[in-house]
């Protein structure tokens, strides 16, 4: 799904995007937010669910207002559940073994010649911005976002090792409430930085990419810094992992990173509505991959095998509430299986661009998606 995002990115600086004028104004914004290891983890998946789960406990409350307000999807996948090889995939629109090296986690290395979605929208007009995790690991990093040229980090990073930091400041002192908050105010600060530093007669496109949900945090910290109970989690766990409060105790933690991120997430939408922006932007949700479907030697803490979650709103589409379905324990796609090159199409044709278009680099076509196309059901 993320690619997805990516892929909206291209579209947008493709074919519409070629120069900034009067017809600008329509353009949307896009905010793509990207958590590493997500997984389908958020309180609006309850409902959706057959009968209580962890959705069930964690508490996502400006996640579920996107999803509220757009679509969620289900049944989502990706062709390479591994961060690098993902990425390139989303940021490219291409299945991750047309991107050449990039297709590899160890040792990746980025083909400039490869368009990329961010850098086309600029080319396209856009203001652009990131901050944290785009791609990697791989060389250059962040290759595909022009590297850190267009980085907004200066208040702080911390909030990549969210339990840690938080948990380092509780132990000198700090209050619960203040560690939380400043880790908060470093996103705030550095979204700030870009809203101020950007060309406000264009349209932007900003990446947040946090790392905190990535397969390690504090023991305890689900229920110090999140109020977690790790044992309201008893008869809600994945099947593949024992339901004994040792692990219930790990998978609060991890639910504890995932509100986390949420409370990021919330930091952003709150300055996107209070800038009068939100309006008029398409914010994007989503994740490489989430937790695996099996227990695996790193205590459940691997990586998916083929399904994630995505939410999209704005943007035109018409479609609300949940499309497509994974089996229970959200490992494979069972109903409305939707691909990387599907979601770059639907983004694309909400924009008015031709899914099916070619571009030409090096006196090659290249296509904009890999036979991908649009989610007409999104439309209707």
């Amino acid at each position: 799904m993320k690619r997805f995002l990516s892929a909206l990115m291209l579209n947008l600086l493709l074919a519409p995007l070629m120069s900034v004028s009067a017809a600008d104004e329509a353009k949307p914004n896009i905010v793509f937010l990207f958590a590493d290891d997500w997984g389908r983890y958020a309180s609006a998946y309850a409902a959706l669910d057959t009968k209580p789960t962890a959705n069930s406990v964690i508490k996502t409350p400006n996640i579920d207002s996107v999803a509220a307000r757009g679509v969620m999807f289900r049944n989502a996948f990706v062709p390479a559940p591994s961060c690098t090889p993902c990425r390139s995939s989303i940021l490219s629109g291409r299945y991750f073994f047309n991107t050449g090296r990039g297709a590899i986690l160890r040792g990746a290395v980025w083909d400039e010649s490869i368009p990329s979605f961010p850098l086309l929208l600029r080319d396209s007009g856009y203001s652009i911005g990131k901050m944290a995790k785009v791609w990697s690991p791989g060389t250059p990093v962040d290759a595909p976002i022009g590297k850190q040229e267009y980085a907004y980090q200066k208040s702080g990073m911390g909030f990549n090792q969210f339990s840690q930091q938080a948990a380092a400041a509780v132990a000198k002192g700090k209050s619960v409430a203040d560690a939380k908050a400043d880790l908060l105010a470093q996103v705030d600060g550095n979204f700030t930085s870009f809203m101020k530093a950007r060309d406000t007669k264009k349209p932007f496109f900003f990446w947040f990419g946090p790392t905190n949900v990535h397969r390690s945090w504090i023991k305890g910290s689900g229920k110090a810094l999140w109020g977690i109970d790790p044992d309201s989690l008893k008869g809600k766990l994945p099947k593949y992992l024992p339901d004994v409060h040792e692990v219930r105790e790990d998978f609060a933690d991890y639910l504890g990173e995932s509100q986390a991120f949420d409370a990021e997430v919330g930091v952003i939408l709150k300055q996107l509505k209070d800038s009068g922006e939100l309006d008029r932007t398409l914010i994007v949700i989503g994740t490489e991959f989430g937790r695996p479907g099996q227990f695996d030697s790193g205590g459940g803490r691997g990586h998916q095998s083929a399904a994630f979650s995505l939410l999209l709103a704005g943007g035109g589409l018409k479609h609300h509430g949940a499309y497509g379905m994974t089996d229970e324990l959200s490992g494979k796609p069972v109903e409305n299986p939707v691909s990387v090159p599907d979601f770059h199409a639907t983004v694309h044709a909400a924009l008015g661009i031709n899914p099916a278009k070619d571009l030409v680099s090096a006196s090659r076509p290249v296509p904009i998606t890999d036979g991908g196309k649009p989610i007409a059901a999104l439309f209707a």
